[in-house]
């Protein structure tokens, strides 16, 4: 997950200063992801890029009831309505 998400923020992205990022464990996912980039010389965040972190809204109703304030994309600035599911819809 880590080399993906560096390699796709990475593309087509110049110019860009925030990202937002779904990802259905992204509760335990981001906690020491800044570390793992940080650490890692095949890592990297574009300059003065600052990444908005959630989970999508049929993962995060499976959560704690801490995740859905903390990560559901209805209260992240920016997001806008956004399910963040679109790739499971379409294995269906």
């Amino acid at each position: 997950m880590d080399y993906a998400l560096s390699e796709s923020l990475s593309y087509n992205t110049t110019g860009l200063d925030r990202a937002i990022v779904l990802y259905d464990i992204m509760c335990q996912y981001s906690v020491h992801m800044n570390d793992r980039f940080n650490e890692s010389p095949f890592l990297t965040i574009p300059k003065g890029m600052k990444i908005s972190k959630g989970i999508g809204l049929f993962h995060v109703h499976e959560h704690q009831d801490v995740c859905f304030a903390r990560f559901a994309p209805n209260f992240i600035v920016g997001a806008g309505q956004v399910e963040g599911e679109i790739v499971e819809t379409l294995w269906a």
